[in-house]
């Protein structure tokens, strides 16, 4: 039995001793393990296709990769930061909408959408995150002008990788 509630030990004890096996729903047609970004995905189809789910974590929330935390006064994001092609009749807009029944509600991004700030005091550094694909070549090469062949090479390999992928 944990000593001190909130401690790590609690929190511990919760997770390993949590799942009780007279809760879990009888006659269940699917248990996914993990509450990932991926887990709660087929977690989801699974229910929309009538099928009765159970989804099983280990951490005290679900998410995945969606998790932010923070340290010495910085929040650091884990995973997705944005989602880009969600313009509407895109294939990815449709197929978050057939996941979510149309819930999500989608906000285009501002041209300059972010910030990557490394260093301190003297030694900052800060470049700007534009979006749309044009923006942000153009972007990387105002601020890497000694890169603009590097660059032209990534996005000739980034273009010819993602034809491989049939999420366009």
């Amino acid at each position: 039995d944990p000593s001190t509630e909130g401690s790590l030990k609690c929190r511990l004890w919760v997770g390993q001793n949590g799942f009780l096996i007279d809760r879990v729903p009888a006659h269940l047609d699917a248990i996914v393990i993990g509450s990932g970004i991926g887990g709660l995905t087929v977690a989801a189809v699974l229910a929309k296709a009538g099928k009765r789910v159970l989804v099983l974590e280990q951490h005290e929330r679900a998410g995945g990769c969606s998790h932010t935390f923070a340290e010495n006064g910085f929040e650091f994001d884990v995973g997705i930061h944005y989602i880009g092609q969600m313009h509407e009749c895109g294939l990815l807009r449709v197929i978050m909408d057939q996941i979510t029944d149309g819930q999500l509600e989608w906000t285009r991004m501002d041209d300059q959408y972010d910030n990557i700030i490394l260093g301190r005091g003297d030694n900052t550094r800060k470049y700007e995150l534009y979006s749309g694909k044009h923006g942000f070549i153009d972007a990387l090469k105002r601020q890497f002008p000694q890169e603009e062949q590097a660059i032209e090479t990534f996005m000739k390999h980034l273009k010819k990788a993602s034809k491989h992928v049939p999420l366009r």
